[in-house]
């Protein structure tokens, strides 16, 4: 991974980096304004744009949400005791032979302090280094990389209680001989001057609402306001005094970001100035003449695509031929090329498991011949695919997934996991409230737009045409908030004119128009085959080159004779054949089958 895709998915988490020189812990540029702001994509892109190899820094405190636990054995400091006395589940290695703890911001200002012999404690005003950064020094050089890729842990006490403002610790040096104990230590320690209860208890309570949890706090508190001699206060008062600044404190706390992209979306979690763009910037960032296609003229690169189709007309079949060939690198449909294929996340909410896995299995037996395995006597393919190495196509095997905020999560979470080309969901109505559809469901998928952004996937949603639509994009259920969101869309309508297998497909594309209407066949045989025709309305429709080859041919014909001169499946040139049979526009003969005189004229 390049060092400028590692910082793009570090912001993405919620870390405000900054660039750092090559081999080097030094920052490359002034960085004191990234210590309240995130930097955009576009100066990221630039820093890195101006040195590829620049090391990556990411700046603790309440920007990032973060605060580090900075172990270094080489001054005594031991990783196995900070993994004892302060867990975490992110944890960087350093080269030193260290560690970076990872914990979340406990909230107010959290300065710099040395809290153990070996253990730097680094938390607003400080950066630390970021994998995967390669530095060299005088004494080691190596890589930082991640041990533990988890949650941020909870710092604490003891990690905390070292770090107080700038002006406290002065006033410690200055009140008790340098003594690190200072006020708060002498205050516990030898009680208050008399008068003085109420404003002590209330300063010490300030002072340990922006380092310790109220629960932890409290107990020390209360314990030592109910100790000093002569006091008047109750229990009941000191909950009130305490829980009052606690409360004070946390209204007054900067938020952590979070580090989850789909968070953007909740109430109120934009802070800061907002994000824009001179012209000149966005058309060198953004300007594209061409259309960067996953599949030509079926899927755009990093789009939101609606397929859209009555019940029973395919659908599920299209999506699971494009999870295979996506997955595999085969050719959607059989013909289309795949340009970047990728692993595939699917999650269907309608069907039986069962049923999906034999239609997956229709569809990889033609993709590769051969490899499905089958089960039994028999040759049909049963239920499962007994096969190692399928494509990295992940199925969702739970249901009930909708767009609130902690299934969001949980789905980027799986994004960060398998990096999917494309995911794939189906069906709509399964995912959002149906209470006020119109209105709400485009805005409850404006997060899959932020992580179609961020993590360079599209997506492919389901839906069902409504009920009494015609035949054009507005038979989308949901109207025109939902062809107003849509940035690709397939419209499925049955054939009037064709059978149960035939449906004629539309594809209109926000960036390149609408292309020209298909017919499509899908040919499922008994023996689980699987196969596709596509035609064009415009030209002869396949019933019309069955009679054509015969009318070509000065003898009759056998159905795999036809099937050859008309270019299509034997058992579709049978069922044809069949079919106009009854119809009198064919007859039978000793070689198979010819047409009446008069039956078919060339145009």
């Amino acid at each position: 991974m390049s060092r400028l895709q590692a910082a793009l998915d570090l912001r993405a988490r919620g870390f405000s980096v900054i660039p750092l020189n090559p081999k080097s812990k030094q920052a490359m540029i002034r960085w004191t304004e990234f210590q309240s702001r995130i930097a955009t994509e576009e100066e990221i892109r630039g820093w890195f744009d101006q040195a590829p190899d620049a090391n990556i820094g990411i700046v603790c405190g309440g920007v990032s949400g973060i605060v580090v636990g900075d172990v270094d054995p080489r001054h005594s400091g031991s990783v196995a005791d900070m993994e004892r006395d302060a867990p975490s589940a992110y944890v960087v290695a350093t080269p030193g032979g260290g560690a970076h703890f990872y914990y979340l911001h406990p909230g107010g200002r959290c300065p710099k302090s040395k809290p153990r012999p070996g253990i730097d404690f680094q938390a607003d005003g400080c950066y630390v280094v970021a994998p995967p950064s390669y530095v060299t020094t005088d004494t080691y050089e190596g890589e930082y990389h991640l041990l533990a890729d988890g949650a941020f842990g909870v710092p604490p006490p003891w990690l905390l209680m070292a770090s107080r403002p700038a002006d406290d610790a002065r006033r410690d040096e200055r009140s008790d001989g340098g003594s690190n104990d200072g006020w708060v230590g002498s205050a516990l320690r030898d009680g208050c001057a008399p008068g003085t209860r109420n404003d002590t208890l209330a300063r010490l309570t300030g002072y340990f609402a922006g380092k310790l949890p109220e629960d932890v706090a409290f107990p020390i508190l209360t314990k030592w306001v109910l100790s000093q001699e002569g006091t008047g206060v109750t229990p009941e008062e000191a909950e009130r005094t305490i829980g009052s600044i606690y409360a004070k404190e946390r209204r007054s706390r900067i938020k952590a970001p979070s580090n989850y992209v789909v968070d953007e979306f909740s109430e109120a979690a934009k802070t800061g100035p907002m994000e824009s763009m001179k012209l000149a910037d966005f058309g060198a960032r953004y300007f594209n003449d061409t259309v960067d296609w996953l599949i030509p003229e079926w899927l755009p690169a990093r789009t939101v695509a609606f397929l859209v189709s009555p019940p029973a007309h395919f659908k599920t079949m299209l999506t699971f031929d494009m999870a295979i060939s996506v997955a595999g690198g085969w050719p959607f449909l059989g013909r289309f090329p795949v340009q970047s294929p990728g692993p595939v996340l699917v999650i269907q909410q309608e069907d039986d498991y069962g049923d999906m896995a034999r239609r997956f299995s229709r569809i990889f037996a033609a993709r590769q011949p051969g490899r499905i395995i089958p089960v039994g006597d028999d040759e049909t393919f049963n239920d499962h695919l007994a096969v190692s190495d399928l494509p990295p196509v992940h199925i969702v095997t739970e249901r009930g997934f909708t767009l609130g905020p902690e299934n969001l999560r949980r789905l980027e979470d799986k994004v960060r996991e398998i990096h999917p080309r494309v995911i794939i969901i189906d069906p709509l109505y399964s995912i959002t409230s149906t209470e006020d559809f119109m209105a709400s469901a485009a805005k409850d998928m404006m997060p899959l737009k932020r992580l179609r952004d961020v993590y360079d996937c599209s997506f492919v949603i389901s839906a069902h045409t409504k009920k009494g639509a015609g035949d054009g994009r507005e038979g989308l259920w949901g109207s025109q908030f939902l062809n107003a969101f849509l940035e690709t869309g397939w419209q499925i309508r049955g054939r009037s004119d064709g059978e149960w297998n035939q449906i004629q497909l539309l594809r209109h594309f926000k960036s390149s128009g609408q292309l020209p209407l298909l017919n499509m066949e899908f040919l499922l045989d008994e023996n689980e085959g699987y196969q596709i025709q596509i035609t064009d309305p415009d030209e002869d429709e396949p019933q019309d080159a069955v009679l054509k080859a015969l009318a070509d041919s000065e003898t009759g014909l056998s159905t795999k004779a036809v099937a050859d001169k008309a270019g299509m499946a034997e058992r579709t040139v049978r069922r044809r054949l069949q079919k106009f049979k009854k119809q009198g526009l064919v007859v039978e003969c000793p070689e198979g089958y010819k047409l009446p005189k008069e039956t078919y004229e060339e145009p």
